[in-house]
């Protein structure tokens, strides 16, 4: 995506407001994947450490704390998209309205990066249920446990001390 936007920067010989936040959004995508790849590993590897050995508290910590790592990445990878989608809409529409009809280059390169904004995720798009789940990742993030955890846990206590049947 980066590319495509210096491709329409470079082939307008113009910059527009918007192209420097539709790169950040990229750049933040970027990063933010790069760190889900090493905090994944990271995990996988203590994982691998832990077991054949019994796992004590410390290790449900670790554990926690690379869970909530991996909410915070996918989180700012959402959240960045949302919080521009008027920004990337007015981009592309002056790209459209700016790339002469005989630069092909640019028209591919406008169409590949308009699909990208199409498949990008906008807060006019979300169900409720979304919205509900963005709130309960807002909130672990916080530190804040999830309330599914805890009637998850509910119903293990339930069964394991006092099983019926």
């Amino acid at each position: 995506m980066l590319k495509l936007l210096n491709i329409l920067e470079s082939g307008l010989n113009r910059s527009h407001p918007h192209l420097k936040t539709f790169k950040q959004v990229a750049q933040t995508i970027i990063d933010r994947q790069r760190e889900i790849e090493l905090t994944v590993n990271k995990g996988e590897k203590y994982i691998e450490g832990i077991t054949y050995k019994k796992v004590n508290i410390r290790d449900r910590e670790e554990l926690a704390s690379l869970q909530i790592q991996l909410l915070r990445c996918s989180y700012e990878q959402n959240h960045v998209q949302l919080e521009t989608y008027h920004e990337r809409q007015e981009l592309i529409r002056w790209a459209q309205k700016n790339i002469p009809i005989w630069n092909i280059r640019l028209w591919l390169a406008y169409f590949e990066l308009k699909t990208y904004h199409q498949r990008m995720l906008s807060k006019y798009k979300l169900s409720l249920e979304e919205i509900r789940d963005k709130r309960v990742v807002e909130d672990r993030i916080a530190g804040q446990p999830d309330p599914d955890d805890e009637k998850t846990f509910r119903e293990i206590i339930s069964k394991t001390i006092n099983p019926k049947g």
